[in-house]
């Protein structure tokens, strides 16, 4: 229970950290991340059985999308974590940084072969205008998330 609920801490603050980035990296610099409406929107639309679209942002807005999203968002950082730290408990990572970072890295395939082709952004982001950009953006934000995965952990873990 108490391992629980180091990984719901970890996980909410990894994410967080990710997302407080985001937010620095668009008023800084005007770049957007993934809108999480859209997030939620395609995961409400699977009641109706429709799980990839040709572009969902053309998909007309669903009641609770946005927190939907962000609840999603939040729980994938939490389900993320807990996968860490049972790699991390089966193989006994030495470096937990480079773990972290190289784990989270990794995560963006999901991203790349999954969530971007359901979305009709295509694999590795190759429908969006600038592909190179999206696939940059969104290692940006797994490298932080990773970031954010050991800072968390090296702050919340020592506390129980």
């Amino acid at each position: 229970m108490l391992l629980m609920i180091q990984i719901i801490f970890i996980g909410i603050f990894a994410t967080l950290f990710m997302d407080v980035i985001a937010y620095i990296r668009e008023k800084l610099f005007q770049i957007r991340s993934l809108n999480y409406a859209f997030l939620g929107r395609w995961i409400l639309l699977w009641k109706d059985g429709t799980l990839t679209h040709e572009n969902i942002t053309l998909v007309p807005v669903v009641k609770f999308e946005r927190v939907i999203g962000w609840f999603i968002h939040y729980l994938i950082g939490i389900f993320w974590v807990y996968v860490y730290l049972v790699l991390d408990h089966l193989l006994n990572f030495n470096s937990l940084f480079l773990s972290s970072i190289s784990f989270s890295l990794l995560t963006t395939l999901i991203s790349f072969l999954i969530l971007q082709p359901a979305l009709g952004f295509g694999f590795f982001a190759l429908k969006t205008p600038n592909p190179l950009i999206s696939i940059k953006n969104s290692l940006l934000a797994h490298l932080f998330f990773g970031i954010g995965l050991y800072l968390s952990y090296m702050w919340i873990r020592p506390m129980f």
